[in-house]
């Protein structure tokens, strides 16, 4: 009946619908995704299951309203850009490094303290090995630079331009199927 999921109870650690959310199955973020499916209570578990009312408050305690319908959607395009202006950007980063002879192993650990954050430890995880299964693809990842880029409407923006035609190079390259996290590749064969 539950097919092996049983889902983790507790308010702080409820079950998810399936729906997508940044960072991909292995960095969930709370923030950023809601589900219309409320916990169920599989026979034999002993547990309890929540009240409707328990469960909206824990799964609505951070909705955030950017503006009229579709402005969530758009919201995505904006968040989408950032990361993938700041994967590039560690990128890039790392070829300095390893250009003016620094250890990169060192200045990749230094970097998930300054700046660090969730993308920076994505970056720096897939350098290390390349995620699989991929967390997000960067033929999906261009789709999306593009229509940030269009929603732009006349903005000059030309890091997302410069960030765009990395991930155009990568298409043209063949490498659209691969994470987005390994773009602007790091190591040089």
């Amino acid at each position: 009946m539950t097919s092996g999921y049983r889902p983790v109870r507790g308010p702080a650690r409820a079950p998810f619908g399936g729906s997508p959310s940044p960072g991909g199955p292995r960095r969930r973020l709370a923030p950023y995704r809601a589900s219309a499916v409320p916990p169920q209570r599989y026979e034999g578990t002993g547990e309890p299951e929540w009240r409707a009312s328990q469960w909206w408050a824990w799964a609505s305690w951070q909705v955030r309203h950017f503006g009229p319908a579709g402005s969530g959607t758009r919201f995505k395009l904006v968040l989408n850009a950032l990361q993938a202006i700041h994967l590039a950007g560690f990128g890039e980063a790392l070829r300095l490094a390893e250009a003016a002879g620094l250890d990169t192993a060192q200045v990749g650990a230094a970097l998930l303290d300054r700046p660090g954050g969730v993308v920076t430890e994505l970056a720096w995880s897939s350098y290390l090995t390349p995620p699989e299964p991929i967390n997000f693809s960067a033929e999906w990842a261009h789709k999306d630079l593009a229509y940030a880029s269009r929603m732009a409407d006349g903005l000059s923006h030309p890091v997302l331009d410069g960030v765009l035609s990395l991930f155009s190079a990568a298409l043209a390259g063949g490498r659209g199927k691969e994470d987005w996290s390994t773009v602007n590749p790091i190591r040089q064969s």
